[in-house]
């Protein structure tokens, strides 16, 4: 009776740990981020696109942030645009003008665009050039066509700050605070510069991974990041864990 007892113990305490989340390490989680950054990129759509006046999300505003990325990669020579007559006529008018009654005395073709695309000022093209091009491949990363895919820079840990294990509800978590530095690449820079962002080499992050049981692997789900001497300006780690 005893050994039968001691068989279902056994047999209890074996299964529960077959459904346990694997213990991460220190040095499997510095694998496991620096693995992860080596394929962190940014994307410069490519293809021919509308331009408006005003900004909506997800258009591309010709006074918005949007914009003044592809002129300043066309000025680096990444990429080339090729704009309208439309869109150039509008560039040369006062943007209030633009919204009066009479338009500023566009032509009728471009009145009859606005009205079509409910407000499109204009079109351009954007092409990757070979310089553009030249710099996707150093990077090593998988291109796609109607995109140029870049680099950010080169990430590695300098210390695992704090590495728990988190439970909620049925899932398991990995809660990981590290500093890391960055070399990152000039175009990356200047892309983040552009929206106002400041980027350090010297940099900290809070991410928290889950645990897929199906897949066997700790997947990221959620970063807060920040220069090292900056405090953090999004707390997307603490939504999901609700703290």
């Amino acid at each position: 009776m005893k050994s039968k007892l001691l068989v279902l113990i056994i047999c209890l305490l074996t299964g529960g740990l077959a459904f346990a989340a694997p213990e991460l390490s220190d040095t499997q989680a510095k694998q496991l981020l620096e693995k992860l950054w080596d394929n962190d990129s940014f994307h410069i759509p490519l293809g021919s696109f509308d331009v408006w006046l005003v900004e909506t999300t997800g258009r591309i505003d010709l006074h918005g942030k949007a914009y003044q990325v592809y002129q300043a990669y066309a000025k680096a020579g990444i990429i080339v645009i090729q704009e309208d007559q439309c869109l150039r006529d509008v560039k040369t008018k006062p943007r209030d003008a633009l919204l009066l009654d009479t338009l500023a005395g566009l032509k009728e073709v471009c009145i009859n665009y606005m009205n079509t695309t409910g407000g499109a000022v204009g079109k351009m093209i954007v092409e990757k050039t070979p310089k553009g091009e030249e710099l996707a491949q150093k990077g090593g990363l998988p291109q796609q066509p109607d995109r140029l895919i870049i680099r950010t820079g080169t990430l590695r840990v300098d210390k695992i700050v704090k590495n728990e294990a988190r439970r909620k509800g049925a899932d398991d978590y990995r809660l990981i605070m590290v500093a890391y530095k960055a070399q990152w690449t000039p175009e990356y820079k200047q892309y983040m510069a552009i929206w106002g962002n400041s980027l350090s080499e010297d940099r900290k992050a809070i991410h928290l991974f889950k645990f897929d049981p199906f897949e066997s692997e700790w997947v990221r789900i959620a970063s807060d990041v920040a220069n090292r001497d900056a405090e953090f300006t999004t707390n997307n780690v603490s939504k999901i864990l609700g703290e």
